[in-house]
């Protein structure tokens, strides 16, 4: 007798469509009303209710079989959040649209804020833990106080970096208050301005042994309007913070267009053929344009609070870099420029869990819900007495 076997289904989680643009070469706001008109469409609606993302992304018709191919992805206005009571944040990622950039789940933009030294209003994050991601905080301006349950303690400041693996579970506060930076300063800040990225760790990787990381950021002296906050971006690598392999290519850099322009290579990556490109105006208004073979693509005007999301697809066969070129169109334009290899899976985000599987969303949930300690050890020099609760 034959045994009859059902065949599993397997689930779409995502299904990714490339419209193909003929013609003249539109601008950013028509290309940002092709990219709305097709979410508008009713078979788009009926799989996202469903819970099957859909990526709609744009291509020109003018590249050639041996250039690298630019992809927009999406545009979208950061949004508003309140971080602690009166201090409000822009969060960019995660959108509705577009989860991640490369390892890249999480972005929140804070300030600029100007306040009395005194009386506030300041950042001030009570104890909440984190499993399956990397915290990374850069500052501009102003002082923060990071404390966690490995026992690290450390003091950011403008050009500092806080990296913290969360690994199983970590706990921790990230604070402002005159009595918390009087333990780490003499000098208290009356102004702060920062950005706070989460990295989704590998799959094979997401429950190690959590650590923290505290150190500065690189100058790159071929770009002086460049500093490298994490990863490797040409030959520049940050070393301070070793990041696991399985991470692939990814890249933070925070770029001062005050004084000059800038045009910076895409170098090709051994083995990785496509990076994803992320780029957010944290301030002023900039205009990029990608170049290949001396001929601009995609040369898009952006303001702040928004951001940018490309695929970059370097040719096999063409050892020619690429190059996107930065144009500040106000003092003071200021940009984050990030991004990476794509993640090889999606994840689950829930809160302040990041996980492949929904169940290790769930325990943690619990854990933190009953305090348990084995799970989520207390910050260390708290009294753990203002710890965020699970919404």
């Amino acid at each position: 007798t034959k045994k009859k076997f059902k065949k599993k289904k397997k689930k779409i989680d995502l299904i990714h469509r490339r419209l193909l643009l003929k013609g003249k070469e539109l601008t950013s706001e028509h290309r940002t009303l092709l990219l709305k008109i097709a979410d508008r469409c009713p078979v788009h609606n009926t799989l996202e209710s469903d819970h099957v993302r859909i990526k709609t992304s744009l291509n020109d018709d003018d590249n050639d079989d041996h250039e690298n191919m630019v992809t927009l992805l999406a545009t979208f206005q950061a949004r508003s959040s309140e971080l602690s009571p009166g201090f409000q944040v822009q969060r960019v990622l995660p959108y509705r649209k577009q989860r991640s950039v490369g390892s890249f789940i999480f972005l929140d933009h804070f300030g600029p804020l100007d306040f009395d030294p005194t009386n506030g209003p300041f950042l001030n994050v009570g104890p909440h833990p984190h499993i399956g991601l990397c915290t990374l905080t850069y500052l501009y301006k102003g002082k923060l106080l990071h404390r966690d349950s490995t026992g690290a303690q450390a003091l950011i400041e403008p050009g500092g970096v806080n990296f913290m693996i969360a690994g199983k579970g970590v706990v921790h506060s990230e604070r402002g208050k005159p009595g918390d930076l009087a333990q780490a300063t003499d000098t208290l800040p009356n102004q702060c301005h920062g950005i706070q990225l989460w990295l989704a760790l590998p799959a094979s990787s997401q429950f190690i042994d959590p650590t923290f990381y505290s150190t500065r950021s690189i100058p790159m002296a071929k770009f002086p309007q460049c500093t490298l906050i994490i990863g490797t971006f040409n030959e520049y690598t940050q070393s301070d913070i070793p990041l696991l392999p399985q991470m692939g290519s990814l890249f933070l850099i925070d770029i001062d267009l005050t004084t000059k322009n800038i045009t910076l290579p895409l170098q090709k990556i051994p083995q990785q053929p496509l990076i994803e490109i992320g780029i957010f105006v944290v301030s002023g208004s900039v205009r990029i344009s990608f170049i290949n073979n001396n001929k601009e693509h995609h040369q898009t005007t952006m303001n702040q609070g928004v951001t940018a999301v490309f695929n970059y697809s370097f040719h096999a066969d063409d050892a020619t870099n690429g190059f996107i070129s930065f144009q500040s169109l106000e003092e003071n334009t200021r940009i984050a420029f990030f991004g990476g290899t794509p993640l090889p899976e999606p994840r689950i985000m829930r809160w302040n869990f990041v996980a492949v599987d929904k169940a290790d969303i769930d325990s943690a949930a619990q854990a933190w819900t009953n305090l348990d300690r084995s799970r989520f050890p207390p910050v260390v020099n708290e009294a753990n007495d203002d710890s965020i609760p699970l919404p």
